[in-house]
């Protein structure tokens, strides 16, 4: 362990070197934030409407990230988009133990210098210049092109937390290079080192030290926002960090009901659903063990169970589709489970859709399922704020903080086991389609969102916005 702190703490000291020897100069302009989020951009819908926010506010901003090739930067052209890839992990996925915290460390240098250099905001022409001549092995995709060549006074970093490994130290590290005056914001979505914690094959001493890595790197914020209480809360009381906004998440404007089932869907479905003889109901996932989907593979022959009874006074829909979005890692072990189970009335599809057609297809089901069990029991499911914003009743996992966004029997229903999880589909599809609990359900969850100042801007606007600016107003007085 000590060997690979060593080399870490050896990479960022040549990287520091390096980007000295380049040499840019800056100049003032106008405000300007970079926003980075070690992740997939385009599945970061938070932190991408927050630099929307940002340009709408006049800011200039740079959006930092992971984008696939094809994806596009869909929030507006306003905004600079710098892109790179991710170190391949395959082959630290397959390791164990110290080999693991091994391999993940050299990737997480991989990570750190990629995103030093962006974050130090290169002109296109230089780093790919550089990266080819002296750094082969990193592979920098830049989406799109950037206009200019002279930096512009950075007054903003905004990051997602988490990954904080290696954001939180690069861009401590080039805040002290090249922006001394800039503000550093994190944005919690989550704590890091219970993600860590959730993985069997992290050593429980690199969980230990991740812990403290992201406890006192956090000190380094000039200012927090947390997406729950519960959240914020816990930051002030174990981090001892006190100056946390909440900014809760609300759902996009896309997210609404009343849109009609996409047309390559409709055929695949079956003549049930187009004529609302079935129920339909949807969960999306990025198949990762923070969601539970075992869960749903035990309730499944419940469920079908209850739907072939002879229907006696009740009328149940004629049969249940359930159609689970997204890709990830456990998609093909969940699918190789699923195909062992014998099921006359319902149909599970996995299926990956394109983001229109994933809006369209939440709007038009009669509820979602989340399973997604949260690390900290601290934070919220994010795909079901996206089904409370189409109007359905979503069932979801029951843990601490959830309560903050579903509230059980209001706009949706809480479970812990799989017996909970098939008796609330069963009574959500008694006397279909009219049933009282789910249309209950779902006049209470078109409303959750209904209110102006329950949207994201003016919540935005009210929360995040005099923040920032308050930041950047106190720099400047300590400036002058």
């Amino acid at each position: 362990m000590l060997i690979v702190l060593g080399i870490v703490v050896l990479s960022i000291v040549v990287l520091c070197v390096f980007v000295r020897y380049i040499g840019l100069r800056t100049r003032n302009g106008r405000l300007r934030a970079t926003v980075v989020v070690l992740g997939d951009v385009e599945r970061s819908p938070r932190i991408r409407r927050q630099a929307v926010e940002l340009v709408d506010d006049d800011w200039e901003v740079t959006l930092v990230g992971y984008i696939e090739p094809g994806s596009k930067l869909k929030d507006g052209e306003s905004i600079d988009g710098f892109t790179l890839r991710n170190a391949p992990y395959g082959f630290v996925v397959r390791a164990r133990g110290i080999m693991y915290f091994a391999l993940a460390g050299l990737a997480a240098i991989y990570r750190a210098f990629a995103l030093l250099v962006l974050v130090l905001k290169l002109p296109v022409q230089d780093v790919g210049k550089l990266l080819e001549k002296n750094f082969p092995c990193v592979d920098l995709d830049l989406t799109q092109k950037i206009t200019h060549t002279n930096l512009v006074s950075l007054q903003i970093f905004l990051i997602q937390n988490p990954p904080c490994i290696p954001t939180f130290l690069v861009v401590i590290i080039a805040m002290a290079i090249r922006h001394p005056r800039a503000s550093l914001v994190i944005d919690w979505h989550n704590l890091a080192y219970t993600i860590m914690s959730s993985n069997p094959r992290v050593p429980a001493a690199a969980v230990r030290l991740a812990k403290v890595y992201e406890q006192v790197f956090s000190h380094f914020a000039d200012a927090h926002f947390s997406v729950t209480n519960a959240l914020a809360s816990f930051l002030h009381r174990n981090f001892g960090i006190a100056n946390v906004a909440v900014l809760p998440d609300r759902p996009s404007p896309m997210f609404r009901p009343g849109l009609a089932l996409p047309e390559s869907l409709r055929s695949s479905l079956g003549s049930d659903i187009i004529d609302g003889r079935g129920a339909l109901a949807i969960s999306s996932t990025s198949w990762t063990p923070d969601e539970n989907f075992s869960v749903l593979l035990d309730a499944l022959p419940l469920i079908d169970r209850q739907l072939c009874a002879p229907a006696g006074k009740r009328q149940m829909p004629s049969s249940l589709t359930i159609l689970i979005t997204g890709r990830g890692p456990l998609r093909s072990q969940f699918e190789e489970k699923l195909s062992k189970l014998s099921l006359r009335k319902v149909t599970v599809k996995t299926v990956w859709l394109r983001y229109e057609d994933y809006v369209a297809c939440l709007s038009a089901s009669d509820f979602g399922i989340s399973f997604h069990v949260s690390s900290s029991g601290l934070d919220l499911p994010m795909k079901a704020l996206d089904m409370l914003g189409c109007g359905l009743p979503v069932l979801s996992p029951s843990y601490p903080s959830v309560s903050e966004l579903i509230e059980d029997g209001r706009n949706g229903l809480l479970f812990n086991t799989p017996v909970q999880l098939a008796h609330h589909i069963t009574v959500l599809l008694c006397d279909w389609p009219e049933g009282e609990v789910l249309n209950s359900l779902k006049k209470t969850a078109v409303g959750w969102f209904a209110e102006p100042q329950d949207k994201w801007r003016p919540t935005w606007l009210a929360t995040a916005r005099p923040v920032l600016r308050g930041l950047v107003e106190e720099k400047t007085l300590k400036g002058s």
